[in-house]
């Protein structure tokens, strides 16, 4: 009997964790376990200048060059990316789906929740804020989909990037051809027969 050094099951990653792993970069804290390190001072500065009164903040070397500051500001998940020195990078922080300016909310609502044939759910919200740009990524849990929906908008609510999984794409467009019924409304049941 041969041996897998990497059985089939840790090669197989959901969609959306490699994408969030790809759009965060190395220093993804949803993705991976990470060792909780003490950061230099001069990272505890940076952060403590950006937020006050924190307590409870989780330090992680991402690599060799870069920090992450995990903590709750305002009872909100946050994560703050630091290179080493303190320069800060980014800062990701789960906003409400009320928050989202009104062209987001109302494309959310028109491409993925306002069809009664395919139960979708916004799932989570983030706002990303850079040096140089902010912007928003919601994740919409599609129905019949094991992955979700990522999409990216400026801050203006312009769409920047959609990423939907392909069998979400054939099950709309099955619904679509057939009037509006999902693939599971037209299965027969045993009591219609």
């Amino acid at each position: 009997m041969k041996t897998r050094l990497f059985p089939n099951r840790f090669i197989k990653f959901s969609g959306t964790i490699v994408l969030i792993i790809f759009f965060f970069g190395p220093s993804s804290s949803f993705a991976q376990k990470k060792q909780e390190v003490n950061a230099p001072a001069a990272l505890t500065d940076s952060l403590n200048g950006r937020f006050m009164k924190l307590s409870g903040v989780k330090w992680y070397q991402d690599d060799e060059f870069q920090y992450s500051a995990e903590f709750k500001y305002n009872k909100t998940n946050t994560v703050v990316l630091f290179t080493r020195e303190g320069e800060w990078l980014e800062s990701k922080t789960e906003v409400d789906s009320k928050e989202l300016p009104s062209k987001i909310n109302s494309y959310i609502k028109g491409k993925y929740l306002n069809d009664p044939a395919l139960i979708n759910k916004l799932n989570t919200v983030f706002l990303i804020e850079q040096p140089n740009e902010t912007f928003y990524m919601a994740l919409v849990k599609l129905h019949g989909s094991k992955d979700d929906a990522i999409l990216t908008f400026k801050s203006t609510g312009d769409l920047i990037k959609e990423t939907v999984p392909p069998e979400y794409l054939e099950r709309k467009a099955q619904t679509d051809e057939n009037d509006g019924k999902s693939i599971d409304d037209m299965i027969l049941k045993d009591d219609d027969f």
